[in-house]
C-alpha cells in the first residue's frame, strides 16, 4: 500500500525530492538550500488515502492488497495563510530547547530527583514495575500541568515476565479544532542483560524518544490553534514483549474513533536517536559526514508492501527548509519491532525515525550499557528539530 500523493500545493513539497525508497542502501539526501526566512508555505491539512502501490512487492507476487480510507479533508484557506503557516514552524524549529532536552533526558535515566504528589524518587529504570509507574507519575504529571487530558489503559500481560499481570499505557490528549487525531507515540518500557535489566537507564532507547515527545509537547501546548487533535502516547511492553502495549493501544485507538467519529491520520514514532555512531567510529564505510544523517522509515519494503512515501517526502522537505546539513535517510524496513508498526498493522499512515546506523549501536536493549554517557546532544537537538517541526505541519499548528 502506499499513500496517495498530498497535493503539492498543499505540503509545498519541493519537486524532484525522492520518496521513500524500497533499498535499505539508497539514502534520500536533503538538498543544501539555505534556511528560508519564513519556512515553508503550506496548508497544514493532507490527504491520506493508502491504496495499493502497482510496484509494491505484493503486486509482483500477484497477491491483492485492502485499501484502508484513511483521509483528511483539505481545508480552504484564506490569503497569507501561507506565510502565517511559515512563521509558525520557524517559531517551532526555533523553540526547541536543547537545555530542556537534557533535563528531560536526566529526568528519565535518573539523574534528577523528581517529585510528584509530596513523594520523590528517581526512574533509574523501566523495568521493575515499581519503577515503569513512578515513570508513569512522572509523565502524567508532566501532561496534566501542560493542560492535557490524561488517561492510563491497562492491558493483560502474562505475569512471569516482570511480576505484573497488566501493561500500563499512559495517553495525554490536546484538542485541536478537530477530533481527527494525530498520535505521537514513543515505548518507555525497558530491558537489559538477563537478571539485571533494573542496572539499565535507557538513555537512548527510548528515553531519547520520549524526552524529544515531552518536548513537542510543551511547544504544541502553547498553540493556541492546533487543526488536529494530538495524542501523546507512552507505549509499555514494546521491548518486554514485541509491540503488545503498541498494538493494544492502536486497536483501542481504532475502536475510540470508530465509536466518536474520528479519523486516525498519521502516527508519529520517535526511536532511538541520541547515540552517535562518529562518536565510537561506528559507521561503516560509506558513511556521511559527522552528525549529518539519521534515519526516517515510512515504507517496509516487504511481502506487506507498507508504504507512505508522501510522508518522507513532507519530513524531507521540512530537513531541506530547515536543517539543510542534515541528510534523511529514507530507506525501507519491515522488521516490525517498533512502535509505528502496529499503526501500519490497522491501516494508519505511520513513520519512524532512527539515529544512523542504530543497528550498530553496542549500548541499547540487553546490552544493559544505554547510559548517558554515550548521548550526543547535538545531534539530538538537529534531529529532534526536524521531527517536531514536522509533527507541527502534521498535526497543523500555528502560532
Amino acid at each position: 500500500m502506499r499513500l496517495s500523493f498530498f497535493a503539492l500545493s498543499v505540503l509545498g513539497i519541493a519537486a524532484g525530492i525522492v520518496a521513500c525508497s524500497s533499498q535499505t542502501d539508497q539514502p534520500g539526501e536533503v538538498h543544501e538550500d539555505a534556511r528560508p526566512p519564513n519556512g515553508d508555505e503550506a496548508s497544514p491539512s493532507f490527504d491520506a488515502s493508502p491504496s495499493q502501490d502497482a510496484a509494491s512487492p505484493d503486486t509482483a507476487l500477484g497477491e491483492a492488497q485492502t485499501t484502508v480510507e484513511a483521509q483528511v479533508p483539505v481545508e480552504a484557506h484564506a490569503p497569507g495563510e501561507a506565510q502565517a503557516r511559515g512563521d509558525s514552524e520557524n517559531h517551532v524549529f526555533d523553540s526547541v530547547d536543547k537545555n530542556h532536552l537534557l533535563k528531560l533526558l536526566q529526568d528519565l535515566t535518573g539523574g534528577n530527583p523528581i517529585t510528584v504528589n509530596g513523594a520523590t524518587f528517581r526512574i533509574t529504570n523501566r523495568w521493575a514495575p515499581g519503577a515503569k509507574a513512578d515513570f508513569r507519575s512522572y509523565w502524567k504529571q508532566y501532561f496534566v500541568d501542560l493542560g492535557a487530558t490524561v488517561n492510563e489503559l491497562t492491558f493483560p500481560v502474562a505475569q512471569s515476565l516482570v511480576g505484573e499481570s497488566q501493561g500500563h499505557n499512559v495517553e495525554a490528549i490536546l484538542p485541536g479544532r478537530s477530533a481527527d487525531s494525530v498520535v505521537i507515540i514513543v515505548h518507555y518500557d525497558s530491558v537489559g542483560i538477563t537478571g539485571q535489566e533494573t542496572a539499565n537507564p535507557a538513555a537512548d532507547d527510548d528515553g531519547s524518544g520520549l524526552a524529544m515527545q515531552m518536548e513537542a509537547a510543551r511547544i504544541f501546548a502553547q498553540s493556541k490553534d492546533r487543526a488536529y487533535t494530538l495524542r501523546f502516547v507512552a507505549a509499555d511492553y514494546e521491548e518486554i514483549t514485541t509491540l503488545q502495549g503498541d498494538d493494544a493501544y492502536a486497536q483501542y485507538l481504532q475502536g475510540e474513533a470508530q465509536q466518536k467519529g474520528f479519523k486516525i491520520l498519521v502516527a508519529s514514532d520517535n526511536d532511538q536517536t541520541a547515540w552517535s555512531c562518529w562518536d565510537e567510529a561506528l559507521c561503516g564505510p560509506g558513511a556521511p559526514a559527522a552528525n549529518t544523517s539519521f534515519q526516517m522509515i515510512s515504507c517496509s519494503g516487504d511481502i506487506h508492501a507498507y508504504s507512505y512515501p508522501d510522508l518522507a517526502m513532507g519530513f524531507v522537505d521540512v530537513a531541506t527548509k530547515y536543517s539543510p546539513t542534515m541528510k534523511v535517510d529514507t530507506s525501507c524496513d519491515g522488521a516490525g519491532d517498533t512502535d509505528h508498526y502496529s499503526f501500519w498493522k490497522i491501516g494508519v499512515p505511520a513513520y519512524v525515525i532512527d539515529e544512523y546506523s542504530a543497528n550498530k549501536n553496542p549500548h541499547f536493549d540487553d546490552t544493559g550499557d544505554d547510559t548517558m554517557q554515550h548521548i550526543n546532544l547535538d545531534y539530538f537537538l538537529h534531529i529532534s528539530q526536524i521531527q517536531i517541526t514536522f509533527q507541527s505541519r502534521l498535526a497543523g499548528i500555528k502560532f
